[in-house]
């Protein structure tokens, strides 16, 4: 899988992962990495997981600044 899909199947992850409430998202990353592993056969790295988990929240933190902003 290439560096762009992985992100975007990781973000789709991540926001059904915050839907169904299954934990707080600053405890999401094994989730993450469960759900890459047992669906997609990727394998990250704890390290990989938590920086992904970063990278999708700024990008929900920079929708919600620029949707306040647009209204």
């Amino acid at each position: 899988m290439d560096s762009e899909s992985l992100i975007r199947v990781a973000f789709s992850l991540l926001d059904d992962i915050r839907k169904t409430s299954q934990t707080n998202m600053y405890g999401a990353a094994p989730y993450l990495r469960w759900y890459m592993a047992e669906l997609f056969d990727v394998k990250l790295t704890n390290s990989q997981s938590r920086q992904l988990l970063k990278q999708w929240m700024e990008y929900k933190n920079f929708l919600a600044r620029f949707e306040k902003e647009a209204v």
